[in-house]
């Protein structure tokens, strides 16, 4: 008896020593962080008419990913159902500077537009012209 106990004994603990570790690992293991969706709980919070909440969620969104000119577009849009163009420029404006995208630039003409600044309009309108190497009168007759 003395014999397999001296056996036994040492395997017993190996195997308890493995397990007390794999307990520890799991328990001290770092959680995967899971990125969130700001632009969509935001476009949910527009279905629910809730302007400002969705406003918030859109520049998380923007901080999240700055070079995505989604959030840029939709706060834009919430500026101008506020009628704050002021601010609606000011974000396009951003992200002009951050992303250089097309859509950024179809959305600053029409707030140009919209405020009657033709001569900005038609600024805006070469620099749409040089990305998509389309015509300016296709931009202004579209």
């Amino acid at each position: 008896m003395k014999k397999v106990l001296k056996f036994v004994l040492p395997i017993l603990v190996i195997f308890g020593l493995i397990f007390i570790s794999y307990i520890a690992y799991i328990a001290l293991k770092p959680k995967e962080i899971v990125p969130v969706n700001y632009i969509s709980i935001g476009d949910t919070l527009l279905e629910q008419s809730n302007f400002s909440l969705a406003l918030e969620q859109y520049k998380k969104g923007i901080n999240q990913d700055p070079k995505s000119e989604l959030g840029y577009i939709k706060a834009s849009n919430i500026y101008l159902l506020k009628n704050d163009t002021e601010q609606s420029l000011k974000i396009l404006l951003e992200g002009v500077k951050n992303t250089d995208a097309a859509d950024i630039y179809f959305e600053l003409l029409k707030v140009y537009t919209g405020l009657k600044d033709y001569s900005k309009a038609y600024d805006v309108s070469l620099k749409i012209t040089k990305l998509n190497d389309s015509n300016i009168s296709d931009i202004f007759y579209a």
